[in-house]
């Protein structure tokens, strides 16, 4: 799914109903991304969705860890309407992560025909969820996932 309002924050998606802060460091965050995100969204959420986040949230942890180094913070919320997912970490670059607007910006940063390794993981992040985009925040950057969640009236 290519995101349809990717770098705009949404409008009302009810009352927040789970809400956690994860602060996360080294080789196992990605991991202990993953749990806390199953933690909160298994069983209020289709499978599909939980995959979804599951993937988001290891790989934009991952990708913090990796080119931005400490602190990361995830942050899962969930609301009647929809779940985002942010990952915090203090790289001020909000250029870093590229916004993918349609469906051949995601077909090229996918690698389509390409054999490079790298700079996939933000497609994988605009394919599966809803929308996402970057925040600039005092301490560095705020990369946020939204999944709607489906079936709901909003």
């Amino acid at each position: 799914m290519v995101p349809t309002d990717t770098g705009q924050r949404p409008g009302d998606l009810g009352v927040l109903m789970r809400h956690i802060v994860v602060a996360l460091a080294g080789l196992a965050a990605a991991s202990v991304a993953r749990r806390r995100v199953r933690e909160v969204l298994d069983g209020e959420v289709s499978d599909d969705q939980l995959d979804g986040a599951l993937l988001v949230a290891s790989e934009l942890v991952g990708n913090a860890v990796r080119h931005v180094g400490g602190p990361v913070t995830l942050t899962v919320d969930l609301f009647p309407c929809a779940v985002l997912v942010v990952v915090a970490d203090t790289g001020a670059d909000i250029d870093a992560v590229p916004l993918i607007r349609s469906a051949a910006e995601l077909a090229l940063a996918a690698g389509t025909g390409s054999e490079e390794e790298g700079g996939r993981g933000i497609a994988l992040v605009a394919a599966v969820s809803s929308s996402y985009w970057v925040e600039p925040t005092m301490e560095g950057k705020n990369v946020v996932a939204l999944f709607r969640t489906a079936g709901a009236p909003c």
